[in-house]
């Protein structure tokens, strides 16, 4: 799922081409529109969605990548596109 202006504005082929997002087929892949949004609604109407959204908060950590003495070099690295 792209979602958010991310997604909008994101050509699936070319994602794909260049190994923005991981190799999967192209019509598994689908545009989503403004996804935090719409979450916040159905927390807003839902007690189920706003339990399970809280449930998810819950367990998300936080990992500051820029403060692992390594990071800017990995990035560098990672950042080898695939040529298309």
């Amino acid at each position: 799922m792209l979602a958010g202006g991310f997604g909008n504005y994101l050509s699936i082929r070319s994602a794909l081409r260049i190994g923005l997002i991981p190799p999967l087929q192209a019509d598994k892949i689908r545009y989503v529109g403004n996804a935090a949004s719409l979450g916040a609604q159905l927390c807003l109407v839902s007690e189920t969605e706003r339990h399970r959204a809280e449930g998810i908060a819950r367990g998300i950590e936080h990992v500051s990548l820029a403060t692992h003495p390594d990071f800017q070099e990995i990035f560098v690295e990672c950042m080898n596109c695939p040529r298309g």
